[in-house]
């Protein structure tokens, strides 16, 4: 079980369960901005929040995706590329080995060709990699999905599997989404054991019967 704990006066702990929407309210302005900024720059500064399992220390680029404008839904950021590019390496690299050689083979006999051409001494690399290929290729991501709650979904669901991340931290969720469309992303997530935590400055006055709610008021104080 992965705990999270917030670097307050009374370092408290969450249990974070998977396939749960929780919803943290930060009142408290300066710790708010921290979190925020934390969340900018793939957790690399601290911002006031903690993950352990067991008695062991996660940094949270390890072990959760941060998520600060969900408008920006980009499938195609380089750590998905590449783990795509991983993927499609290991699983199909015996099936294009031999068209890799003969392709090699074809690109020295073209580039002889053009060396007595030219009459002048040309080299090349002869060893073509699975990588060169799928980046010859330019393999992108095309989210065909129509509407916003869709492609946000879908997006949680390949950076997951992708990354081997289940715990997304996301930030004013509220503001875009209403409350029955947080109710299908939290069902959609509960298949997928896929943990939210969404932070927001104020609780809103319509209440979410499927998420957990925890509050940093303006003193800092922590309730649950």
């Amino acid at each position: 079980m992965i705990k999270i704990k917030f670097n307050l006066n009374e370092n408290e702990y969450i249990n974070i369960e998977p396939g749960v929407f929780y919803n943290l309210t930060i009142e408290n302005r300066e710790y708010f901005r921290k979190a925020v900024e934390s969340l900018c720059f793939d957790f690399i500064t601290d911002c006031g929040i903690s993950m352990f399992k067991g008695t062991d220390n996660y940094d949270l680029e390890d072990i959760a995706i941060a998520v600060p404008n969900i408008l920006d839904l980009n499938l195609n950021t380089k750590k998905n590329i590449n783990a795509l590019n991983k993927i499609l390496k290991k699983t199909y690299y015996e099936d294009l080995k031999s068209d890799l050689l003969s392709l090699k083979e074809k690109a020295i006999i073209i580039v002889k060709k053009i060396a007595l051409d030219l009459d002048i001494s040309l080299s090349m690399n002869e060893e073509i990699k699975t990588d060169d290929l799928f980046k010859i290729m330019d393999i992108k991501f095309s989210d065909d999905k129509e509407t916003f709650l869709e492609r946000f979904i879908n997006f949680l669901f390949v950076n997951s599997e992708l990354q081997e991340k289940n715990i997304f931290f996301c930030l004013h969720m509220k503001e875009y989404f209403s409350s029955e469309e947080i109710e299908i992303i939290t069902k959609e997530i509960s298949y997928k054991q896929i943990s939210i935590i969404n932070i927001e400055t104020h609780d809103f006055l319509d209440s979410i019967k499927c998420q957990k709610s925890i509050l940093i008021d303006k003193d800092c104080c922590f309730l649950i």
